[in-house]
């Protein structure tokens, strides 16, 4: 039998080709182990009803990070927030937001409803335009981390219970007391959706995605829900009187009253502009579903020309509603026939002296139109005046500062 050796050129080819396909095998097994390694990343995250773990976890290092709009470090959850997470004030998730500290108030908001259970973000070119000046994809990042060192989870376990009491207030006493029929005529009703976050005390947000659907987070007592359901049609109608009614671009752009937030001034207007317009849209439905509009309130937080942007929207929604009947009453003296209930005194959130004489007063609400309602702080008490609260319903006696009258609520008017 006749024996071909083989040359050695062709035994190199071979064990070429033999290190070409091991190569490859490797590369691969690579690739699917660098694929499992990714996949690792997911947390199935959890709701209690209206409260979100997403936003809780942006929540908790915004805290951290004394970002504005989410600093408030009062109540026992906030406080219970603080010590669980002492440890983290140094992660890189709350130097992040220490370094773009423009990510604040609302921006907060679009990235926590956005964010999936594998720590990606969806619909980023809807957020608010502040995410564009940053890398977003370093943040979830050291979300994702922060949310694995610091056991997030346990903490979120830890709070279930006072979550579900959060929860069954905020439907009961708040959501469920909308008119959400009101809306129909503005956006699907369908696509309005609210979280609810024990996290701040007074700041509420709205957010709106591409696909129309409509998120808000409400915090705290001050539960703005059809301020912020607002936001999603009037800022739009805002914006576009910013650049066609001059007079509107005027009360916009006046920042001369001391009374305007911080948060709202600059912008060359478009802040203040979207405010107008949503607080004009929130007394449009105070008045279709009450009957009542103050103008009052909105003057004292620092828009003095609400009532003529009232009248604006009125006329560009074809309303006609008498509004010099909605002007406050001042009395000059205790109208006859009041019974002096309580002398109150306290301090306002602006730290002045104000003092509080409640009366049981009969009084029709076409002859008297009061300048606010008490319910529980709601009401702006000003340094200097007596006020009058004068019962809703002509019967019975009120709740004036914390104290309780046969468990009513009312109207107050001040004494010049």
């Amino acid at each position: 039998m006749k024996i071909i050796r083989k040359k050695p050129l062709m035994l190199f080819r071979r064990f070429f080709m033999f290190l070409r396909t091991a190569i490859i095998s490797v590369s691969i097994l690579t690739c699917v182990a660098s694929k499992n390694k990714t996949d690792d990343i997911y947390v199935d995250f959890r709701r209690v009803g209206f409260i979100d773990e997403r936003y809780e976890l942006v929540a908790a290092i915004a805290k951290l990070a004394n970002t504005a709009g989410w600093d408030e470090k009062e109540s026992q959850y906030q406080k219970d927030m603080l010590e669980y997470f002492s440890n983290m004030t140094n992660h890189k998730a709350v130097r992040f937001l220490k370094k773009n500290k423009y990510l604040c108030y609302n921006a907060l908001l679009d990235i926590s409803v956005n964010l999936q259970n594998d720590f990606t973000v969806i619909d980023v070119d809807s957020m608010d335009s502040r995410w564009k000046a940053v890398n977003i994809k370093y943040f979830t990042k050291y979300l994702y981390d922060f949310y694995i060192k610091s056991n997030f989870a346990d903490f979120f376990d830890s709070q279930i219970e006072s979550y579900q009491t959060a929860n069954n207030f905020f439907k009961t006493t708040v959501w469920d007391k909308v008119d959400f029929s009101w809306f129909s005529k503005y956006t699907d009703m369908s696509k309005l959706h609210a979280i609810y976050s024990l996290s701040n005390d007074f700041n509420s947000y709205s957010y709106t995605n591409s696909n129309k659907e409509v998120y808000i987070a409400c915090q705290g007592p001050g539960m703005a829900i059809v301020h912020e359901f607002c936001h999603s049609f009037g800022n739009p109608l805002a914006y576009s009187w910013l650049e066609t009614n001059a007079l509107f671009a005027r009360y916009a752009k006046d920042q001369s009253d001391p009374n305007q937030q911080d948060s709202y001034r600059g912008s060359d207007g478009w802040n203040m502009a979207a405010e107008y317009v949503t607080r004009a849209y929130n007394l449009l439905y105070n008045y279709d579903t009450s009957g009542r509009i103050s103008f009052s309130y909105d003057k004292r937080r620092g828009f003095p020309y609400i009532k003529e942007v009232f009248k604006m929207l009125c006329e560009y929604e074809k309303r006609n509603i008498n509004i010099e009947r909605f002007e406050p009453v001042v009395f000059t003296n205790v109208p006859d026939g009041a019974v002096l209930v309580k002398t109150f005194s306290g301090t306002n959130t602006l730290g002045q002296n104000f003092s509080i004489t409640a009366y049981e007063y009969k009084f029709n609400l076409d002859d008297y139109y009061p300048i606010g309602e008490v319910t529980g702080g709601y009401y702006q008490y000003e340094a200097g005046k007596t006020y009058i609260i004068f019962d809703q319903t002509g019967e019975g006696r009120l709740a004036v500062g914390g104290q309780t009258f046969n468990g009513k609520t009312g109207f107050a008017v001040y004494v010049e």
